[in-house]
């Protein structure tokens, strides 16, 4: 049961304060900002690494063994280090399109 919280859980953290560290614009600290970021990332890292899970790698069944545990949260450090850098480049994009399309 704590692997599954530390696999499940942690991953989305450290999503959250490397999104955050990436916004460079926002250097105050919200509480509320900081919470809606932490459960979309964890809901986001947790559904793309159960799909991968059990459409790549065909596991049907997610019994969290010690091995588990170790392949699962490689996997979703990896998700949570390049969803972050997705995030803020989509975002830039669409800033760069909407001033764009202002002239």
């Amino acid at each position: 049961m704590f692997l599954q919280l530390i696999s499940l859980l942690i991953p989305a953290l450290i999503a959250t304060n490397f999104y955050q560290s990436l916004k460079t614009h926002q250097r105050k600290f919200n509480i509320k900002i900081f919470i809606n970021y932490y459960l979309i990332f964890l809901l986001a890292i947790n559904v793309i690494c159960h799909a991968i899970v059990i459409y790549i790698f065909k596991h049907q069944n997610l019994v969290f063994t010690s091995v588990f545990f170790v392949k699962y949260s490689l996997l979703s450090l990896i998700v949570a280090i390049f969803l972050p850098i997705l995030v803020v480049s989509i975002k830039i994009n669409i800033e760069i399109k909407k001033n764009n399309d202002k002239k």
